[in-house]
Order: structure tokens, then sequence, then C-alpha cells
């Protein structure tokens, strides 16, 4: 993972300047480089490969045809409630849902929801602030695409580095003539899923749909 930022020859001289700059760029600039990797990497050199690439998709047309559990007006905390269900099932218990990650906009409309007399709907199996659902820790993260999300037992997850943060210094292209550095920051990291453990994982790509799915046709 690299991130760098252009500083010129006059800048290097102010010392606090600098350290403010470099400060930004391994506390910021790289951290947000990291999440975005972390979460949709491709996978293909030099990018991790992401949580959410990983992940196997819900299948909602599947679903609202198969004979899986629905329940009739169904919410975002209803659909949270019955994947968490789905990815238990899916492998004799091995597995136990522990966090959903969603864009904060989604997680917001979730919170906000009334019913038809202006009261706020907080299901019995979930959190007075809305960020716990039926035992899952719900994560808001603006690097997730609105309208989707990610379930999965944290477990069968991990993050691996090699070292810590290396600090470099050169030129670009005709960064010699004007007077121009490049200072770069990079962090060697991998995320490991085992295949044998895909199943821990399940994304939602249009959580629209998916609400449409477990809720049973009139």
């Amino acid at each position: 993972i690299v991130d760098s930022i252009p500083v010129s020859y006059e800048a290097l001289q102010d010392v606090n300047w600098i350290e403010s700059e470099l400060r930004r760029l391994l506390e910021v600039n790289l951290a947000i480089k990291s999440n975005q990797q972390f979460w949709a990497g491709s996978g293909t050199a030099p990018q991790i490969k992401g949580i959410y690439t990983y992940a196997t998709a819900f299948d909602a047309a599947a679903y609202a045809a198969g004979s899986g559990i629905k329940v009739a007006g169904a919410t975002l905390y209803d659909l949270l409630a019955i994947l968490k269900t789905t990815i238990s099932n899916g492998k004799q218990s091995k597995y136990s849902p522990d966090i959903a990650v969603l864009n904060p906009a989604d997680i917001l409309k979730m919170k906000l929801a009334k019913d038809e007399f202006g009261q706020y709907i907080i299901p019995p199996f979930t959190a007075n602030n809305g960020m716990q659902v039926d035992g899952m820790r719900v994560i808001e993260n603006s690097v997730v695409t609105a309208n989707t999300m990610l379930l999965g037992d944290s477990r069968y997850a991990t993050a691996y580095s090699l070292g810590g943060v290396e600090i470099e210094m050169g030129y670009g292209d005709g960064q010699f003539i004007s007077d121009m550095y490049m200072i770069k920051a990079r962090k060697r990291a991998a995320l490991l899923v085992r295949n044998a453990d895909l199943d821990a994982w399940l994304k939602v790509t249009d959580i629209d749909a998916a609400v449409t799915a477990v809720t049973p046709a009139p």
C-alpha cells in the first residue's frame, strides 16, 4: 500500500511543516488507502484482496423463490438477523457472525425508521442506539457503497503486515528542475480468508432488493 505527497525544496527547510505533513501522510492518507484496500481491493497485484471481494454475494432472487425465512413488513433490522442465521446454518454452526459493515447513510436510515405513529422503530433484538443487531456489532464505514453491506464472522479473516511503514524521498518526472521532491510511504500487508471459510462472509450488493427478498409475497 503506497501513498505519496509532493514537497518543495523550500518546504523541506521548515522542519515543523514537514513533521505535520508526514504525520498526516502516515495517520490519514495511508490509513484511508489501507481501509479501501482491506475492504474492496481486487486481489490483483499489487492490490490486496479485500474482504468484500472475498465474500459470497447474497442471491436475492434465489432467496425470494426459495423456502428461507421470511417476515412480513421486513426491515433492514430483519434482513440482518435473517442473514446472520443464513450464515450460521451454512456449516453446522461453525460460524457465528459478529459484525455487519454498512455505509453511514444506510445506518442512519435504519436508525431513523418510524412507524405510522411517528415512533422510532427499535426491534427487541437491537441495542438502543442501533449499533448492535442480534448480537452483531454494526460498523459504519464510508468506504462501503451505499445500499450494500457485509456480514461475517471476524475470526475467519486475518490481516498480516510485514514490518512497519517505510518512508522514502526522491524525485519524480521533472521534479529535479522544479525543486520538488516526492515523499512516499509504503506498507506491506495482506488479508487472508481461507477458501474453506469463504462461507463465513456474505455480502449484499443491493440492500433494497434483499429486504424485498425476505418479505413474503402478498
